[in-house]
């Protein structure tokens, strides 16, 4: 299954139906599969409105695909990809939006990456990444949400964890590409955590 469902995504002849029920079929079997590839084609074909070889809107799919992705998180509960991926599908297909759940999952992409934020640069840096895009919604997120207040403080307090991990890593380096590449990032949360603090004293 695994095989057919990578052939689903590079064959110009498959279709988002295909994709999905092979996808599912893995997940039934009980794998962990988590595939940024596969998830990146569900997600763009509806994101992109991409037309199926049957001449169905990539948008039709959207219902389907979320309630894919949402039977996969039960499997991969970890995977920062899969829940970014449902962000997305809530805060970037018009028509779709929802931005309070949205954000909900890019929060909760963070909290799976940041599992391994120790690890390595580089999954730092993801951790970074996904707080940036989620500073992004949050602070453009309608104030009389009921959800805003809480955002502000989770990414409040994924921000302040950022700083703290990043001043750890660069301790412990010396100058390089990958230095300079955690100083960009801790500058940039500090910055974030600025606004998000000016935020939170008028909600």
């Amino acid at each position: 299954y695994q095989r057919r469902v990578r052939e689903a995504v590079v064959s110009t002849q498959s279709t988002g139906a295909s994709v999905m029920v092979a996808y599912r079929q893995i997940v039934n079997l009980g794998h962990k599969y988590d595939d940024p590839k596969i998830l990146g084609f569900l997600v763009s074909s509806v994101v992109n409105n991409a037309p199926s070889i049957d001449g169905k809107p990539g948008v039709t799919f959207h219902s389907k695909v979320v309630d894919l992705l949402k039977f996969a998180s039960t499997k991969v509960t970890s995977s920062h990809h899969l829940w970014r991926s449902l962000a997305a599908l809530f805060l970037e297909v018009p028509g779709k939006e929802d931005v309070g759940l949205g954000i909900d999952y890019l929060i909760k992409s963070y909290h799976s990456a940041s599992l391994s934020i120790e690890k390595s640069v580089e999954d730092y840096l993801t951790c970074e990444k996904i707080a940036s895009v989620t500073f992004e919604y949050v602070s453009g997120e309608d104030k009389d949400s009921p959800t805003f207040a809480r955002h502000l403080q989770s990414l409040s307090t994924i921000l302040q964890i950022l700083i703290v991990k990043g001043h750890k890593l660069m301790e412990s380096m010396e100058e390089s590409v990958q230095l300079e590449n955690i100083r960009e990032a801790v500058t940039s949360s500090k910055e974030h955590l600025n606004v998000v603090e000016e935020l939170m004293l008028f909600t």
